[in-house]
């Protein structure tokens, strides 16, 4: 081919676009001829041939043999004839007209079935007379059987067919009935493929699907695609049936309402979306729950009466009037897995952001089976104390414990490997406070959902070198308020106080002393950065008393007050203070 600009090519495919064969040696891309909106079908009759043009879902043309007449008021009507589709479908004794933009044909037929096919098995419709319109599904749309809401696409033709009379049929190994006296079907002349509102039931007499839209594909054809993610060993699910409506998974008191598909090749499989229905007994009580957007797959031929998986996404009343009601969901929407081999071999797997006991339980699971419940989820403390992978056990006596460890930081102290334990009696917490510049003491108690709190503990504590034995520590928010003995300078004294999370220590205690001349009180200050003794009282040598107060004890224990007349006069109090 001789080489060519593209600006030259350009112009060319411009110039000539109706010239095929020189648009196409010129290296143009002829797109294909765009099918006619569904609204604006026009069909064209060429003697005995009333010809629709193809549309972009069925890529053919269809062609209706019949003696078609052109009336005065410009439609094309059929009187008496005979009209035939593709797949077999006859109708005879037509009493029926068409417009041809935007097409549509409606009237009424006696129905002639095929020995073959789709509609094979509904004998009891053959030589019936029938209503029936031939549309678009983009004309048709929005389109409801009995009630039932069926989806068209827009760019298929589909054949309306109404009867005065039940419609009785079978595929596979199922029955199919419509409810009452009267049946209305609509197929896709096209390809295989029916629709009905009805009933399913098995050879056994179960009745599997109640009050659906039906779509029939004898081949199989109809396959299952589940919106939420099932396991990956589930085998595709491709089936002969499609329904919308209720159907019961075998003899499970389980319910799915929605869109399916269903095989009855080898026994039954099913796969559906939609809502399900799960009444199951779970250690003592039983679990009743409506579980929105599933996709669950069932198939009869595993386990004594058939197994199934399920997936959903959200769940209304998921732990109503059962001892699980003590965990709220936070969120409408959760993940709900299943897995039923048995009514004794199951499991539900639960995923969503709980509340117990106002503690928020983050990225729960719930794993219930016929034994009993566990629990696990990240515990989230109030006021940024900390939070602790936390698990447990479930008891059908609204009874629960979960447990966990942590570091956490109370009021601005570090708790150290804290053990936490969850149950209805509230959140109950244990371990090693450290309290600066004093050591650290093992407590215990309990933490509220509001965030206050109190531990205690018993230990030994060093503040600034200075020995408090068995000192009692309680910890809150306002601190870690401490008590103890302590000997200092061979005196014995009962402080208390108040030990901060930033290093602040202020405690104090007092004792009687009588020693030598001295009748008084000292008292002793520690702080973190000292310790400090004081006496207050009176002292007397012989007749010249003087009154002490506030007077510091120094290193050697001794105090040294000035006397009437003597002057200074040190007087030991305490016995010498040790040097470190």
């Amino acid at each position: 081919m001789r080489w060519m600009s593209p600006a030259l090519r350009a112009n060319r495919c411009r110039a000539r676009p109706w010239m095929v064969v020189a648009a196409l040696a010129a290296g143009c891309v002829v797109p294909p001829a765009k099918p006619p909106p569904p609204e604006r079908v026009q069909a064209r009759v060429v003697q005995d041939r009333l010809e629709l043009p193809p549309l972009g879902g069925s890529g053919r043309a269809m062609v209706l043999r019949a003696e078609w007449q052109t009336r005065p008021d410009g439609r094309t009507c059929v009187n008496g004839g005979t009209i035939e589709f593709p797949l077999g479908l006859r109708l005879a004794n037509v009493e029926a007209c068409a417009t041809l933009q935007p097409f549509s044909l409606s009237g009424t037929a006696q129905i002639g079935l095929p020995v073959s096919g789709s509609l094979a098995g509904f004998a009891s419709l053959d030589g019936q007379r029938s209503k029936f319109r031939l549309e678009t599904g983009g004309a048709m749309r929005p389109y409801q059987i009995d009630g039932l809401p069926v989806e068209l696409a827009a760019d298929r033709y589909y054949l309306e067919l109404g009867f005065d009379t039940a419609a009785t049929g079978s595929i596979g190994g199922a029955s199919l009935s419509s409810p009452g006296g009267s049946a209305t079907i609509l197929i896709e002349p096209t390809e295989p493929l029916i629709y009905m509102a009805g009933d399913v039931s098995l050879p056994t007499g179960d009745k599997v699907v109640e009050n659906a839209a039906l779509a029939i594909s004898v081949a199989g054809r109809l396959g299952f695609e589940p919106r939420r993610g099932l396991p990956r060993r589930i085998r595709p699910i491709r089936g002969q049936l499609f329904a919308r409506g209720s159907v019961k998974l075998g003899k499970y008191p389980v319910a799915i309402d929605g869109e399916m598909v269903l095989s009855f090749a080898r026994g039954v499989r099913i796969g559906a979306n939609g809502t399900l229905e799960l009444a199951v007994g779970l250690a003592g009580y039983s679990l009743n729950v409506e579980l929105g957007n599933a996709s669950v797959a069932y198939d009869s031929t595993t386990g004594g009466i058939g197994s199934f998986v399920f997936a959903a996404g959200s769940a209304k009343g998921l732990f109503d009037d059962t001892p699980l009601s003590v965990f709220e969901p936070k969120r409408p929407k959760m993940d709900v897995h299943g897995q039923f081999r048995s009514l004794r071999d199951f499991h539900l797997h639960v995923e969503n952001d709980l509340e117990v006991r106002g503690f928020s339980l983050r990225r729960s699971v719930l794993d219930l089976t016929p034994r009993g419940a566990t629990a696990k989820g990240r515990l989230r403390l109030p006021d940024r104390m900390g939070e602790a992978e936390m698990r447990g056990t479930v008891g059908n006596d609204r009874l629960f414990e979960l447990a966990g460890k942590a570091d956490l930081r109370l009021a601005g102290f570090n708790l150290v490997g804290a053990g936490l334990r969850l149950s209805p009696a509230g959140l109950a917490v244990a371990g090693k406070v450290e309290l600066p510049g004093a050591g650290s003491v093992e407590v215990s108690g309990g933490i509220e959902a509001s965030g206050q709190f109190e531990l205690r503990g018993r230990g030994t504590l060093t503040p600034i070198g200075l020995r408090l034995a068995d000192a009692r520590v309680e910890l809150s928010p306002r601190g870690a308020a401490v008590s103890a003995s302590t000997r200092f300078m061979g005196q014995s004294f009962a402080v208390s106080g108040m030990i901060r999370s930033n290093g602040r220590i202020k405690l104090s205690g007092d004792t009687r002393v009588r020693v030598g001349p001295l009748r008084g009180k000292a008292s002793l200050l520690i702080t973190e950065r000292r310790v400090r003794a004081l006496v207050e009282g009176r002292a007397c040598l012989g007749k010249k008393c003087v009154a002490i107060a506030g007077m510091e004890v120094d290193t050697k224990g001794r105090i040294c007050p000035v006397f009437p007349v003597i002057g200074k006069k040190c007087i030991r109090v305490f016995k010498a203070r040790r040097r470190r």
